[in-house]
């Protein structure tokens, strides 16, 4: 596809050994790829019928079904039968394309953009403060400019944005969809990347500022999620961070910790009369959970 062949020449430039000839070369590919990526996004998101191509699933609430007591967020009660249950009502609603398939493909591509920028400006920030403590100079030719940071940054802020800007909020806020259960399809086609990738950027969120622009949209997209989105998808992905191997419940309890922490600062300072720019001329019922 389209995606697999900008990530092809991705791939190849990390690839490459011979770093030292040719290393801001490839980044300046890196990059060219990441932007072609995300403009790509930005015109396939705005698509007029962007919902109805990826084949929303109705949730009537009767999934999983149980047979002993009813479970609820403080009293969980396991159920072999949980999993296959949502497996079946998957099947019974496959097709070809499967449901939510290009929301996914988006959605991975922008945080996977967003993480690996960030990770590169972590990397080279950790880089010269070793160098520094050492007394020593990072080598110029291995190490990246202020000019190439700010652009990283602009990149994983750009990715975000799409994410948060133009595949959450304006599908959520379309007109045409603003029933419980409508909106309750629309959060159910992001639930599965969102959870994914903010788990898997645990590390990567947990270096950033408490207030940083990518980090709160990170995590707005996050309280959406967990807000508007479907209890049976939420509760198989949380089972699924459970599961002993990997065990990454602790990651995603720590997400919510450092949510919290973010949200702080969303908070009007009253006193100053001052709003964190990143929520201005947003609805109240879109942070009414912050």
């Amino acid at each position: 596809s389209y995606f697999n062949i900008l990530q092809e020449c991705e791939s190849q430039n990390e690839s490459n050994r011979n770093r030292t000839i040719n290393f801001h070369t490839n980044l300046r590919v890196n990059k060219c790829v990441r932007q072609i990526k995300l403009h790509a996004v930005e015109r396939l998101a705005s698509m007029p019928r962007f919902l109805s191509l990826n084949f929303p699933i109705k949730y009537t609430g009767t999934y999983p079904k149980y047979s002993g007591e009813k479970s609820t967020w403080y009293s969980q009660h396991h159920d072999v039968e949980s999993g296959s249950d949502l497996q079946s009502m998957m099947i019974e609603a496959d097709r070809d394309p499967q449901c939510f398939w290009l929301s996914e493909i988006l959605m991975d591509e922008c945080f996977d953009i967003c993480q690996r920028s960030c990770e590169a400006i972590i990397i080279e920030a950790q880089a010269q403060s070793k160098a520094a403590r050492r007394g020593r100079k990072v080598d110029d030719q291995l190490s990246l400019s202020r000019s190439d940071l700010l652009r990283l940054e602009s990149i994983a802020y750009h990715s975000i944005i799409c994410v948060y800007e133009l595949l959450i909020k304006r599908h959520a806020m379309d007109s045409r969809f603003q029933s419980i259960a409508c909106n309750t399809r629309v959060a159910g086609m992001f639930v599965g990347s969102v959870l994914e990738h903010v788990v898997n950027a645990a590390s990567v969120l947990a270096t950033m500022e408490g207030n940083h622009r990518v980090r709160c949209l990170w995590f707005l997209s996050l309280v959406y999620i967990l807000q508007e989105g479907p209890e049976v998808l939420i509760r198989n992905k949380l089972r699924e961070f459970c599961k002993p191997m990997g065990n990454r419940v602790n990651d995603f309890i720590a997400i919510l910790k450092m949510s919290s922490i973010t949200f702080q600062y969303l908070i009007p300072n009253f006193k100053n009369d001052e709003l964190l720019h990143i929520i201005g001329g947003m609805t109240k019922e879109f942070i009414q959970e912050t």
